[in-house]
């Protein structure tokens, strides 16, 4: 039973690992769109390009994420969030069902 329940664990820790890891590379990620964006040669450009790029760099200003609807946007930090939420949720049930403290 201790095996069964310890993979279900696992599993499910492992699928929320994965989603914030990704969004919180996501997010690093975009935030260097606009640096990537002004360190071209665009002073070579002509004006469309530069305008363009003006354009992308004022969209890169805030970062990408994934964001469902009802929670903050998924990173390293809703993980740990997540993590400690549950501990807590484990530990009042845990002293409900035993009566220890």
């Amino acid at each position: 039973m201790f095996l069964k329940y310890a993979l279900f664990l696992s599993a499910n820790l492992l699928q929320v690992w994965i989603l914030c890891y990704y969004g919180n590379k996501l997010s690093d990620s975009s935030l260097y769109v606009s640096q990537a964006c002004y360190n071209q040669q665009w002073y070579n450009a002509d004006t469309k390009y530069k305008r363009l790029l003006l354009i992308m760099m004022m969209r890169a200003q805030k970062p990408a994420t994934i964001k469902p609807p009802t929670f903050k946007p998924t990173s390293c930090e809703l993980f740990k969030e997540i993590l400690s939420m549950s501990y807590r949720f484990f530990c009042v049930l845990n002293t409900m069902l035993n009566g220890k403290i």
